[in-house]
């Protein structure tokens, strides 16, 4: 049973909650509590704020600086994630190319860069705690800061809601 702060706390998340059966079930239901619920969650899932690569890592660019990780979608598929691997602080990095690796309890996944740039921060943290990624893949579990070389590649990456069209019918 869904309780009524739970509801306000996805609400909060920027989540909606709609009947996941007709609204006529609603009249053979003994008690409001027996009406299911679905949540849309997609936003939350897939910021709209960012661009996604189909090998799913996404950006996020502000002022020529493009932050760097992977998708909600790929962590959780990914399971426990144990170990990240990144570069360092001025290597380069080129859109589609492989710029570092991430294990799991599951698999080792390398991990693509969606644009070129240099790097300009790594997150160090994920060192002693990647599980963070599979915490808040889009918030404290990103991976790499890069200036970007060429802004128009961000062109040719999705938009969340095409992004997440990619998935939806798996």
């Amino acid at each position: 049973v869904m309780r009524v702060g739970a509801l306000a706390a996805f609400a909060r998340r920027g989540c909606a909650a709609v009947p996941a059966r007709a609204p006529a079930a609603w009249a053979k239901a003994r008690a409001p509590a027996q009406i299911r619920m679905r949540f849309l969650c997609d936003e939350v899932e897939n910021p709209s704020d960012r661009k996604y690569a189909a090998s799913h890592e996404w950006v996020k660019v502000e002022s020529g600086v493009g932050t760097i990780g992977i998708t909600k979608h790929a962590a959780d598929a990914l399971g426990d994630i144990v170990f990240v691997d990144l570069p360092e602080v001025g290597e380069e990095v080129y859109s589609t190319e492989s710029f570092g690796a991430i294990e799991s309890v599951k698999a080792a996944s390398d991990v693509f860069a969606p644009v070129s740039g240099e790097v300009i921060d790594v997150n160090l943290g994920l060192a002693e705690m990647p599980e963070t990624v599979n915490k808040d893949a889009f918030g404290a579990g990103w991976m790499i800061k890069v200036k970007l070389s060429d802004s128009s590649e961000t062109d040719k990456l999705m938009d969340s809601s095409a992004y997440t069209k990619t998935y939806e019918d798996e």
